[in-house]
C-alpha cells in the first residue's frame, strides 16, 4: 500500500512536509537514541514530548526542547498560536487498560492474531494502520497495564478505532474494568 497522507501519523506528515524521513521505534529513550544513532537523525523524541538532539546529547532533555522552540520564536515571524495553527489537526485518544491476572505479552500475541490486516506492525505491541487512522496496544514498561492509543484526523473515527481494539482485547481478557 502507498502511504497517502491519510495513512500517516501527524509526526510523519510534518516530517514529510520538511522532506525528511520519520522512523518508528519501540517506546523508550534508549530505543529512540539507538535508532537515531543508526540513521544519523538530527532530532528525535517520544509521544510524551521528550526531545532528543544528538548535537547536545542522546537523552530526552526538556531544556533542549524549549531551546528549540525559543529559537524558532526568536525569528519573530510567527507567534506560538500561529505555529500551532500551521500543524495538521489530528485527534489522539490514549487509554490505560488494567490487565489483572492476564499476561500482557500473551494478550498482545492473541490481539495480533485478531487482525487479518496487511498493515500490522509489531515494533512495539500491536499497531494497526487503516486508511484513515491507526490504533495500537502495547504493554507498559512500568505498570501492569496495556497502553492503548488511536489517532485519526476525525475524532469520531479515532473513537471507533480505539473502541474496536478495546473490543478485541475484551474478547481475549473478559470484561474490561477500570479503564483510565
Amino acid at each position: 500500500m502507498v502511504d497517502t497522507e491519510e495513512r500517516l501519523t501527524r509526526s510523519q506528515v510534518v516530517a514529510r512536509t520538511f522532506g525528511v524521513e520519520s522512523y518508528r521505534t519501540r517506546v523508550g529513550e534508549a530505543n529512540v537514541a539507538a535508532r537515531m544513532m543508526e540513521v544519523k537523525a538530527v532530532v528525535g523524541g517520544e509521544g510524551n514530548g521528550g526531545v532528543i538532539v544528538p548535537e547536545v546529547n542522546y537523552v530526552r532533555d526538556g531544556g533542549v526542547g524549549m531551546a528549540l522552540v525559543l529559537n524558532l520564536l526568536s525569528s519573530g515571524r510567527k507567534k506560538v498560536s500561529e505555529l500551532v495553527d500551521d500543524l495538521p489537526r489530528y485527534r489522539m485518544i490514549k487509554l490505560k487498560v488494567p490487565v489483572g491476572k492476564n499476561e500482557p505479552t500473551e494478550i498482545i500475541e492473541r490481539l495480533a492474531r485478531k487482525y487479518g490486516h496487511d498493515q500490522v506492525s509489531r515494533i512495539d505491541g500491536v499497531r494497526v494502520v487503516f486508511d484513515d487512522g491507526w490504533a495500537q496496544a502495547r504493554p507498559s514498561n512500568t505498570e501492569p497495564i496495556l497502553r492503548v492509543f488511536s489517532e485519526s484526523k476525525d475524532g469520531g473515527r479515532a473513537k471507533e478505532l480505539i473502541d474496536e481494539m478495546l473490543s478485541k482485547i475484551e474478547e481475549i481478557t473478559g470484561k474490561l474494568e477500570g479503564l483510565m
